[in-house]
């Protein structure tokens, strides 16, 4: 059974509209990427280990309940982690964190 957006943002799920997602595919392809990774580096440098362990499993995809889990935390840490990161890295959604740690990567 298909759920939809709000289903998705109730339970932690991202929900990207595709207007949004075509802004943000066109500013991912206008970077180049060695620059793209070194300032999303130097950022994250920035962050608490924990903060970085939050954002990683962000640019994972993995939910809010998915994250507790895999770092031994309860939810409500990870959603308190969240906006302390939006602040940190001066972003506005997770989905910009998650691709700022994304870009961050050696493996990409």
């Amino acid at each position: 059974m298909r759920r939809g957006p709000c289903h998705s943002v109730a339970t932690g799920e991202p929900v990207l509209s595709p207007a949004a997602a075509r802004r943000l595919f066109d500013f991912v392809a206008d970077d180049p990427a060695p620059a793209r990774r070194e300032r999303a580096r130097a950022a994250l440098a920035a962050l608490t280990e924990r903060e970085r362990a939050v954002a990683e499993a962000l640019a994972d995809g993995l939910t809010n309940q998915e994250i507790a889990a895999a770092l031994h935390m309860s939810v409500a840490t990870v959603m308190a982690h969240v906006p302390r990161l939006l602040r940190a890295l001066g972003l506005n959604n997770r989905t910009q964190v998650a691709l700022l740690a994304y870009d961050a990567r050696a493996d990409r």
